[in-house]
């Protein structure tokens, strides 16, 4: 090619190409802009620091099954939808550095806590939005900080996640209605029936489990463990109730060894597990499908929690429980 024609070409695709590059740099910053759910729990972790007692790490299980509210002591649910347990370990450790009054770490252990992991699924983008918003690494190596999506959340979002997030009237996805201390209650619904997608929700959470993980999952468990027992915190795994149509469902022994595995890590640092996988106290009308529970159920499960857990762990050396922290005021700064 001549270089009078390279030139022309250089300078019709820079001419063509910078419209396109300004256009996408401007929704890229509005992207960033837009509130959702992970810049909020930046905002949690910024407004409770000096506050919190109490952190509830995990999934969507425990962003819809643990209201803070509920609990006696000032506490924050820092859960997010898919977050894994290399997620969890970061948001535990800088908790467990930046939150003086830090007492106990609330961490959920699910049928695919010790076999999944967020990179196993259709949800990696998860990994590059936790990096932009928050500064976590997560599952990802030093070389994958290179990816450009991790500095442009519209290349790991995609179009109909962009769409969802600028658009939607109804605010669901990554700009759905978390309160104030971070929980998100799923609305209950008239005459709701048991659940009976257990057999669909069991096959989903499988399909992302890997023998491979176990181990690996395993050492963020005990590296979780060792950050408590040097920081003075209590840490304690609590698997939250299900529906009767998903823990028949379940894989009964592989259930099984994931808990023996589980206890066997607790053991040394004489953390505890909390089992309420098929609690008799629950009924139909406390789930929203057949692995979390709606508004109802949540608060039910809270003050258990409250009352089993929590105030066992946090007794004070009188044996009284400090007095009720007023919580359901609306932090100062807006969420959305």
């Amino acid at each position: 090619m001549p270089k009078s024609d390279a030139k022309k070409f250089l300078w019709n695709f820079f001419r063509f190409s910078w419209p396109l590059l300004v256009l996408f740099l401007a929704l890229d910053y509005t992207v960033v802009c837009t509130p959702n759910s992970y810049t909020l729990k930046r905002g949690l972790l910024e407004h409770f620091r000096a506050s919190a007692e109490i952190v509830v790490l995990g999934s969507s299980h425990t962003m819809y099954g643990i209201d803070p509210a509920a609990f006696a002591r000032p506490a924050v649910n820092l859960a997010n939808a898919s977050q894994s347990l290399e997620i969890d370990a970061e948001l535990f450790q800088r908790c467990a550095d930046t939150f003086p009054r830090l007492k106990l770490a609330i961490v959920p252990f699910s049928y695919p806590s010790l076999a999944g992991r967020l990179s196993n699924t259709d949800e990696l983008w998860r990994n590059f939005l936790y990096f932009r918003f928050l500064g976590i690494r997560g599952e990802q190596r030093p070389m994958d900080l290179l990816n450009l999506r991790n500095w442009f959340p519209t290349l790991a979002l995609g179009r109909d996640a962009i769409v969802r997030l600028l658009f939607e009237r109804n605010r669901s996805g990554l700009r759905a209605p978390i309160g104030p201390l971070g929980w998100l209650a799923f609305p209950v619904r008239a005459g709701q029936k048991s659940p009976s997608d257990g057999p669909e929700r069991v096959r989903v959470h499988e399909s992302a489990m890997r023998e491979e993980s176990i181990a690996i999952n395993l050492a963020v468990i005990k590296k979780m463990l060792e950050v408590a027992d040097r920081k003075k915190i209590k840490i304690v795994f609590v698997t939250l109730p299900v529906a009767s149509s998903y823990a028949t469902a379940m894989n009964a022994r592989l259930w099984s060894e994931f808990q023996s595995q589980l206890r066997s890590a607790l053991h040394p640092y004489g953390a505890a597990y909390y089992d309420y996988l098929q609690e008799p106290r629950f009924v139909p009308s406390d789930f929203a499908n057949s692995d979390h529970l709606n508004q109802q159920g949540a608060e039910k499960v809270s003050q258990i929690l409250d009352t089993e857990v929590v105030e066992p762990v946090l007794r004070d050396s009188t044996g009284r429980l400090a007095e009720r922290f007023e919580k359901r005021r609306r932090p100062s700064f807006p969420y959305w």
